[in-house]
């Protein structure tokens, strides 16, 4: 097919898609372009968070926790890094919103076993554990020192490693 029968800069969502200019492309591709269009137009679709309540906030931070367990627990890494991502956003903006506002979080600390898995609530206290330091040091410490000697191996270690630096003086909560 010649250059000249190519059309450049047909673009489907973040795609750039070199296109046949004949009749009948659109045609014989048109599942294909189908399917590029509903992937492309596919966005997470994640709150602004600046409008959720504060103790919306909280019931999300919640579900993407023991969402980041149920991932870790099924060994899904891409899914438990996206909800490592979403959770760090929603510590800013509780961060930004003041130490108050991270005190809704407490309640977490003891996250109730019928939440989920084991695994599961075990990573929503760890989660609280690591935001509340700052702010309620010796609360989120006693749920560390618990985490650290549970049976939720995953967890044990990140409680185990957080209380490691802490005690080094390497973790600076803020």
């Amino acid at each position: 097919m010649a250059p000249g029968n190519l059309l450049n800069g047909r673009s489907i969502g973040c795609f750039a898609v070199r296109i046949p200019a004949d009749k009948n492309f659109d045609k014989r591709y048109q599942f294909a372009l189908d399917e590029l269009r509903k992937f492309a137009s596919h966005k997470m679709r994640t709150p602004n968070l600046q409008n959720l309540s504060t103790e919306q906030l909280a019931e999300r931070f919640k579900q993407l926790s023991l969402q980041q367990g149920e991932a870790e627990m099924s060994n899904d890494m891409r899914t438990y890094n996206r909800r490592s991502q979403q959770l760090n956003d929603i510590c800013a903006e509780l961060g930004r919103r003041g130490a108050e506002s991270r005190r809704v979080l407490v309640p977490l600390l003891n996250c109730p076993r019928n939440a989920g898995p084991l695994s599961a609530v075990a990573q929503c206290r760890y989660n609280a554990a690591r935001e509340l330091l700052a702010v309620e040091p010796d609360r989120a410490r006693a749920t560390l020192e618990e985490l650290a000697n549970s049976v939720t191996r995953f967890q044990m270690a990140l409680a185990r490693h957080t209380l490691g630096v802490l005690d080094n003086g390497t973790l600076k909560p803020t």
